[in-house]
């Protein structure tokens, strides 16, 4: 009996994180500085925080921001990605293409915006396989510009509209996206 007692203790588990990180450096204030962006995932599994760390004259980094749970992680090939786009913002990229029914992408754009990192634009389309329909959503949320369609047996039916959006910081967005997508998902 104790060895078996013993054995299960040496047994290796299985953890519930996958232990998916990743990090760029970049500077992303504008201030000159290098600065880091980290996605890490979170004890649970299955999504990842975004961290913002800030490069000081003294070359130490200072955490600025923790956006909880900003994005899925998958299995492999399906890990979220770190990119800095042509204006020296950070996008974050997540993809699920083995969902059977409906596979999805998506890119956060987050900027220093008054001073704050906030949700600056984002693309997020998706497949519906039953349909083979793709539906298209791209906002940019500092102007306000909103194209969301779809694109079905070769044609394209895309429409744009000018929304009140309220800007907010990353880490207190709740991962919604605005109502004119909203249609798109049923």
């Amino acid at each position: 009996m104790r060895f078996i007692i013993l054995f299960l203790f040496l047994m290796p588990t299985a953890s519930l994180a996958q232990d998916f990180a990743v990090s760029l450096d970049a500077d992303l204030n504008g201030d000159g500085l290098p600065d880091q962006a980290r996605l890490t995932e979170t004890p649970e599994g299955g999504a990842a925080d975004l961290t913002i760390l800030l490069g000081q004259p003294d070359g130490s980094l200072k955490q600025d921001v923790i956006a909880k749970s900003l994005v899925w992680v998958g299995g492999e090939g399906e890990k979220p990605q770190l990119f800095v786009d042509k204006n020296a913002a950070l996008e974050v990229f997540s993809i699920d293409r083995l969902n059977p029914r409906k596979s999805w992408t998506q890119s956060l754009t987050i900027a220093q915006h008054n001073g704050v990192f906030v949700l600056a634009r984002f693309s997020y389309d998706w497949f519906d396989i039953g349909t083979e329909t793709i539906y298209i959503c791209k906002g940019d949320l500092l102007s306000g510009r909103i194209e969301s369609g779809q694109r079905a047996n070769g044609v394209t039916d895309i429409g744009v509209s000018e929304v009140d959006v309220m800007v907010v910081p990353v880490d207190v967005w709740v991962q919604s996206f605005p109502e004119e997508c909203e249609p798109l998902s049923q």
